[in-house]
């Protein structure tokens, strides 16, 4: 799976994707739960202090119902993982925003969750699409301290840890981007062997077919994988033979004998109409 349409060469294989994509939504269900639990919980005032309740119940309701939607869509695949991985992301950073607003913005701590949502997108999408979440992460962050200045929701406001906190998004974003890129390189270098590979099987191939021995290559249960035009043309044989004692039973015979020995290096055979 390719997710990253700005990194064409960065690849996830497919059954992992979508096993980080599972591991990744239980965290949201997990964490939606406890947003609302700590709404309705007597505890909840002492780990967290909700400034707007409105916005926090619509914000932490959103965040569950969209997670039990994504959790559909994956198990029955209704959709691609590309769109499911972004569309997680994209969806964390907007509710995820909301809900530090409603907790009295960058001072309440709610951001750095924001942080596991950029690196999990290093971990879905990968590739320069890790930049780009944090680029609108910081965005969002620096939007929501201005949108609190300018109507006086929560005084003060903290430009300096708002700045900050985005510069911690884009440093996840750049170990992200770097490991990306080890595994893009070498999954190109993987690619360029792959088909060095095969060139040199097709020489290998045209090599043996021109030679002017005959060459036969079996298998451990006599079934022939290749046969040359020289073994046909001395094996008296038009067509390509499907197993070793369709051509000689004697050489099957001894084909046996070398797997119970296999320290002979060579036979020789008297066959019907051959001299040896």
């Amino acid at each position: 799976i390719f997710p990253c349409p700005f990194s064409l060469f960065y690849g996830i294989p497919a059954r992992q994707a979508w096993l980080l994509l599972s591991v990744f939504l239980c965290y949201r269900l997990t964490l939606a739960c406890l947003f609302i639990f700590l709404f309705y919980s007597r505890w909840g005032s002492s780990l967290i202090s909700v400034d707007n309740s409105r916005l926090y119940s619509y914000s932490a309701y959103s965040y569950l119902i969209l997670s039990l939607i994504s959790a559909i869509c994956i198990i029955w695949r209704l959709t691609s993982y590309t769109l499911q991985a972004q569309l997680l992301i994209y969806s964390d950073i907007l509710i995820l925003t909301m809900l530090m607003h409603a907790c009295g913005g960058v001072n309440s701590g709610m951001g750095t969750l924001l942080g596991v949502s950029i690196a999990s997108g290093g971990l879905l999408v990968g590739g320069r699409c890790t930049i780009f979440f944090a680029a609108l992460a910081s965005l969002a962050v620096i939007a929501e301290q201005i949108f609190a200045d300018y109507t006086g929701s929560f005084q003060p406001t903290h430009y300096p840890y708002a700045g900050m906190l985005g510069a911690s998004f884009f440093t996840i974003a750049l170990l992200s981007y770097i490991l990306a890129k080890r595994s893009e390189q070498t999954l190109l270098l993987a690619d360029q062997q792959k088909h060095t590979i095969i060139k040199l099987e097709e020489i290998n191939q045209y090599i043996i077919q021109h030679l002017q021995s005959g060459i036969v290559i079996i298998n451990k249960k006599q079934q022939v994988q290749m046969a040359n035009e020289a073994s046909l043309r001395l094996l008296n044989l038009s067509v390509f033979p499907i197993n070793l004692d369709t051509i000689s039973e004697h050489l099957s015979r001894a084909f046996k004998s070398w797997l119970a020995n296999p320290e002979q290096g060579f036979v020789l055979l008297q066959l019907s109409n051959h001299s040896e």
